[in-house]
């Protein structure tokens, strides 16, 4: 029953954690900051902490800020909120001024990997001239075809024309980055949502089958194990 199970299938994990911005729940929705209703919360660099609704860089869960403020949005409130692609949060990379976030993922040398993500703008925020931009990057690895600029301008809080982006990816190590960066002023930028890397690379996550014949594998060495300690006792 135990093999059946392993060799039913193995399901793609998501190597980026909190890749939908769900953490920390924004619980600065009506009636709990300033009392303008405003359901958003800025994490920053110490140079942006000075505004209201606004947490250390160190408070956002499992990405790094190494520039500017973001801003996690929730749809709790309808004052300057917009639905997410999934669930309920997402993230505007201009905060109260331009973001720049990074995380971590553990790979393996020449493994093939999948990265996805969807992309809009904050309907609501100041732009400059050309709207908001940013930029994404991939460091230890090759063959990824991204687009060489994120740029949207015309989300609307009833359509926010979510862009869809996918390119695969040859790790070149045991981590690679993966970069956001604002790329244009203002306070709405580029709103980023359910960001995925994944795989089917046998090399990252070994096949049904050989999962299962490894189980059995183990099941038999335990087996004989367990024989010759019953005949010599």
């Amino acid at each position: 029953m135990a093999i059946h199970a392993i060799a039913g299938g193995t399901a793609q994990a998501n190597f980026v954690v909190n890749g939908g911005f769900e953490l920390p729940v924004n619980l600065h929705g009506a009636g709990q900051n300033d009392g303008a209703n405003q359901n958003f919360v800025s994490y920053a660099t110490p140079a942006d902490m000075a505004h209201y609704n606004t947490e250390p860089a160190s408070h956002l869960t499992a990405w790094h800020l190494t520039t500017g403020s973001v801003d996690i949005v929730n749809v709790s409130s309808a004052k300057y909120g917009w639905p997410a692609f999934e669930k309920n949060q997402s993230l505007d990379l201009n905060g109260w001024s331009q973001g720049s976030i990074y995380q971590d993922i553990t790979t393996v040398a020449g493994g093939v990997y999948n990265l996805s993500f969807v992309y809009a703008n904050n309907p609501y925020g100041t732009t400059v001239a050309g709207g908001p931009k940013a930029l994404v990057s991939l460091t230890g690895a090759t063959g990824a075809t991204l687009p060489p600029v994120l740029a949207w301008s015309t989300s609307t809080v009833a359509v926010m024309g979510w862009q869809f982006v996918s390119t695969s990816f040859t790790a070149t190590g045991t981590s690679v980055r993966l970069t956001f960066a604002s790329a244009a002023g203002g306070t709405g930028g580029i709103v980023l949502d359910d960001i995925v890397i994944d795989s089917t690379d046998p090399k990252v996550v070994p096949e049904p089958t050989s999962l299962a014949l490894l189980s059995i594998g183990a099941f038999g060495a335990a087996f004989g194990a367990y024989r010759r300690r019953r005949l010599v006792a």
